[in-house]
């Protein structure tokens, strides 16, 4: 498997993105009106001026990416996998009505991050503040410039000189995933964090946005600098990355999805930030095998960290689980998201 760009990866930036200020850091968890097709509870608003729409019934997926596992023990009941993507798409739309029962039946559903978790103030500021000056001088002046012209939506001027080069990558990929897509404007992570809190379902969060922070926080600032540089000088590029990203998706093809995920010339400005992305997919493993161990958890990651060779699919498998991926027929019963 290629190494996971941020992109790919966006449930890290879309949980820094969904925080508040660093004065006001704790995430509210916000009810929405019913329906609930596409959960919205903790989920982020468009800005002034953005539309939603519907996004056309005709959109399926070719195959959804939902697996059964089994362990060793023949007594150990299966456990469900399902594969998020960060933008793009429902969490309606990419769990089929027929596998849902999966979802509604599981003894724990578990995801990579508590929305709702609160966090201390002094904790957020200290990863999340720039150590000294302001963050404008990290940046060249035309970067600065461009940057902040399309951050002024997402935050106020001082916010964005306030906070570190992280929290910018964050609302760029924000603002741009919600402009490219308005039919699906919210991460189907939180989507699926919203719906599982709504019906009262068991959850177990493997992590907070301050873990979060922690691990993007932790590559230097001039990382998430360059970074922040490649989004403003190839807008065009990053809109055709979450494309191609949300069709291999679409497609069902798990190689499609492997393949979506490389940039080398994103990996090559910020090998710290993916070492330590990578590292954070060996520490869901080992929580992950637990849950497989005690059996009928359903567990929703980024549909990247599954697939591919080095994915957690594979490891997996390699690790004695049998690991089939479901079409339809080895689903029982019928469920819904209402």
């Amino acid at each position: 498997m290629t190494p996971l760009p941020v992109r790919s990866l966006a449930l890290a930036f879309l949980s820094l993105a969904s925080c508040p200020s660093p004065s006001h850091p704790t995430p509210v968890y916000e009810a929405e009106p019913e329906p609930i097709e596409a959960p919205s509870a903790g989920a982020e608003r468009p800005t002034a001026g953005e539309e939603t729409t519907a996004l056309a019934p005709t959109v399926e997926l070719a195959r959804p990416f939902v697996y059964e596992v089994r362990p060793r023990d023949p007594d150990v009941p299966a456990s469900t996998l399902f594969g998020t993507l960060g933008r793009g798409l429902r969490l309606d739309q990419a769990l089929p009505e027929r596998h849902r029962t999966l979802l509604h039946s599981a003894r724990v559903v578990v995801v990579p991050i508590d929305q709702t978790a609160e966090m201390l103030v002094r904790d957020v500021q200290r990863v999340m503040l720039v150590r000294r000056g302001s963050s404008a001088e990290l940046y060249p002046p035309r970067i600065w410039q461009a940057l902040t012209h399309e951050l002024r939506d997402e935050m106020p001027l001082d916010q964005i000189r306030m906070t570190r080069p992280f929290m910018h990558v964050a609302g760029v990929l924000r603002r741009r995933a919600r402009q490219l897509f308005p039919e699906a404007p919210n991460s189907m992570d939180l989507e699926l964090f919203a719906y599982v809190r709504q019906r009262g379902l068991t959850l177990r969060a493997l992590g907070t946005p301050l873990d979060e922070m922690r691990i993007v926080g932790a590559a230097p600032d001039r990382e998430l600098v360059a970074l922040a540089t490649l989004y403003v000088d190839r807008p065009e590029v990053f809109a055709r990355d979450l494309q191609e990203t949300r069709e291999a998706y679409l497609s069902g093809d798990e190689a499609r999805v492997d393949a979506a995920d490389d940039d080398p010339e994103e990996r090559a400005v910020a090998p710290t930030l993916y070492r330590g992305l990578e590292r954070r997919r060996d520490t869901w493993l080992r929580a992950i095998r637990r849950e497989l161990d005690e059996g009928n958890a359903f567990l929703a990651f980024p549909a990247s960290a599954w697939v591919g060779p080095e994915g957690l699919v594979e490891k997996l498998r390699r690790a004695g689980y049998t690991v089939t991926r479901l079409d339809g027929s080895r689903a029982g019963g019928v469920g819904s998201l209402r």
